[in-house]
């Protein structure tokens, strides 16, 4: 084992000395800005002499820190910086991350699409919601000033909105704005799952479909709350909001619904919470997705990843083990489960017409009826409180030969 890490420690200086060798602070007698790729920092430029293996080689750097706070720009920055000052190996790299302390951030986006009626603030999960006042003051007193760029959207975007706030720790607010948008996309997910849709009245229940109009504001904790970045797209639209009122704020208590949240908010998931949660997000983007074809592929997709026991290839024994494992989640009743075997199976089809490329059109009754069917074994491994895809198999065997 030892002999092993002496072995990639090695390796890896190996590479920042090829990335060093790639970068000079020289420049060429027939230097032209097209020509030549540089790079800026504080201690100067970057004349980089060979741009492939600069990049490639630096990517392979970078992926040993990608579970680090850090983004790649900050990543970029701190190469550059050793590089000039001729400071640049894999420990000094090593050392300078984890020598940089972790900050607070809080981030908010304003969203429209929902509304928070009754309450100053809900708290979902990670996720706070605060109501546009509420939102809007909050936001006021961080940035010390009456007026700020998300008024400029005011006129542009019809109707009401409301807040979502989220925090992490990292150590680079650039790693904070892009996994924050990666964040809110997900809550989006959640709450489509949940809220539903109907396709065959063209009533979507969705907030993604509003989220390319958003300003995000991100705010570091230790007293520089005045510094703030932000991510700002604009389309013109009209829309209508659906409220997180006392009456949705029940229907969240449901058995079932009640845990989602909970489960998303735990740090250390066990392996079916992992599926439960990546189904949900299946099913949240076949909601939104214009494309019937993918959305029945995202539907068969959040099947295989909640109940599919085998890690080979999908064929037609898996299938029909998912199918029987859908009929027994499904329902108490032999009519109800046969076709919720049927069902399963033809979902199945679909999926492979449409993943062998070959185009296949499907009817927004057709793909409502298969998040609605897909949606509810979801719930109801949620119902049945399973624990592991091992007691969920345990569970059908018992059903099997009962």
């Amino acid at each position: 084992m030892k002999k092993s890490k002496k072995k990639n420690i090695a390796h890896y200086e190996q590479l920042c000395k090829d990335i060093a060798n790639c970068g000079s602070l020289d420049y060429p007698t027939n230097y032209n800005f097209n020509e030549y790729n540089t790079y800026s920092c504080s201690d100067g430029t970057l004349y980089v002499k060979d741009k492939a293996t600069f990049y490639y080689k630096s990517l392979d750097l970078f992926e040993v820190f990608s579970n680090e706070t850090v983004s790649i720009e900050w990543l970029e920055k701190l190469r550059n910086k050793l590089i000039i000052t001729n400071n640049f190996s894999f420990e000094s790299f090593k050392n300078e991350i984890k020598e940089t302390p972790v900050q607070k951030f809080t981030y908010m986006q304003k969203l429209f699409g929902i509304t928070l009626p009754n309450d100053d603030n809900i708290v979902l999960g990670n996720f706070t919601i605060y109501n546009e006042n509420t939102g809007r003051t909050l936001l006021q007193e961080k940035m010390k000033k009456n007026e700020f760029i998300e008024n400029e959207t005011s006129n542009l975007i019809g109707g009401q909105c409301c807040y979502l706030e989220i925090q992490t720790e990292a150590k680079d607010e650039k790693f904070v704005e892009k996994w924050s948008e990666k964040r809110i996309l997900h809550f989006s997910r959640i709450l489509e799952f949940i809220i539903g849709f109907s396709r065959s009245n063209n009533c979507i229940a969705t907030i993604a479909q509003y989220g390319q109009s958003k300003v995000s504001y991100g705010f570091r904790e230790e007293g520089i709350l005045g510094n703030y970045f932000m991510a700002m797209s604009i389309e013109n639209r009209s829309v209508n909001s659906i409220p997180i009122d006392k009456k949705f704020q029940t229907f969240l208590q449901e058995d079932g619904f009640n845990k989602i949240f909970v489960i998303d908010a735990k740090k250390n998931k066990n392996e079916l919470e992992k599926r439960i949660i990546e189904s949900i997000i299946w099913i949240g983007m076949a909601l939104t997705e214009k494309d019937n074809a993918i959305a029945v592929l995202e539907c068969m997709f959040a099947v295989e990843c909640l109940l599919k026991v085998s890690s080979e290839i999908i064929s037609k024994s898996i299938a029909s083990q998912l199918a029987e494992y859908c009929a027994f989640l499904y329902s108490n009743d032999y009519f109800e489960r046969k076709d919720a075997e049927k069902m399963l199976k033809e979902l199945f089809i679909a999926r492979s017409t449409v993943a062998h490329g070959r185009k296949k059109e499907f009817s927004n009754r057709q793909v409502a009826s298969n998040i609605s069917f897909v949606r509810t074994i979801i719930l109801q491994v949620l119902i049945k409180d399973f624990q592991s895809i091992e007691e969920i198999t345990q569970f059908v065997e018992k059903k099997r030969y009962a």
